[in-house]
């Protein structure tokens, strides 16, 4: 038994088409062999060889990666089958239901991390992937599997996976840290009027010197270091003779002593 339902549509000799041609036959047969079978066609199917058209799937985000897995599983299948009918009678074939067991396939879709990334988390069915950078990125971001990116601040690349901060203007005796912030060095103290820059740092003050280094004494000039390095001394060009020098090349009398004119004694 097989019903064939047909579209109200005109089916002039013009009207029909192969694909009309092929449904028919296959009614046919199948109604020849006793199978029951109903098709619904309305004399305007799609050309098998022509796909429909479908919208692209979308992207997968980055780092994940697609397999098919296939599965078999069995199913019970009820199907006729046509069977001469017995002498007694009244029939020349009837049709006989029966059932059968076949395996069937079901393909399924999973999402992994793609070589080169790890997974942030476990068990979801979409997993979050990011990129594995085998030499940690210092003041950077791994965006790649072994690329790293610099952070923002930081825009001065000095190897593959180590990024240098930016200070406009430079860091004077400190440490470039973050985006233009300077640490002064060991020994070295910030200056009040410029933050990027840092002087060395003497805890006795420096008489009549500066402070060169950290913790030594430099002489202004025409002053020379005392021997207990803080203190810096005037010199004279020529020795003061029963007098002491109180300034570059200025001598001072001691007591009961007087300065001849013109000259230094």
């Amino acid at each position: 038994l097989i019903g064939v339902s047909v579209s109200s549509r005109p089916t002039s000799e013009a009207s029909v088409t192969p694909n009309m041609m092929i449904y028919w036959v296959v009614s046919a047969i199948l109604c020849s062999e006793g199978v029951v079978a109903h098709i619904q066609f309305d004399g305007y199917l799609e050309d098998p060889l022509e796909p429909l058209p479908t919208d692209a799937p979308p992207a997968l985000p980055a780092g994940v990666c697609e397999r098919k897995r296939v599965t078999p599983r069995s199913e019970v299948e009820r199907y006729t089958e046509k069977k001469r009918c017995r002498t007694y009678e009244s029939c020349w074939y009837r049709t006989v239901q029966k059932t059968r067991t076949r395996v069937v396939f079901d393909t399924h879709t999973e999402y992994h991390c793609c070589p080169g990334y790890q997974a942030l988390a476990v068990g979801v069915s979409m997993p979050t992937c990011e990129p594995i950078c085998t030499i940690s990125c210092v003041n950077a971001q791994c965006v790649a599997p072994g690329e790293c990116e610099c952070l923002p601040g930081f825009g001065t690349k000095i190897s593959d996976h180590v990024c240098k901060p930016v200070c406009n203007p430079e860091c004077i005796n400190a440490d470039c840290v973050e985006d233009n912030q300077c640490t002064c060095w060991t020994g070295f103290k910030r200056d009040e009027d410029q933050s990027h820059k840092c002087s060395p740092h003497c805890s006795h003050e420096c008489v009549d010197g500066y402070c060169a280094k950290p913790e030594t004494c430099a002489c202004n000039a025409s002053y020379s270091l005392s021997s207990n390095g803080t203190v810096c001394e005037p010199v004279c060009t020529f020795p003061c003779v029963n007098g002491r020098c109180v300034a570059p090349d200025v001598c001072e009398c001691l007591p009961g002593f007087r300065k001849k004119k013109k000259k230094i004694t």
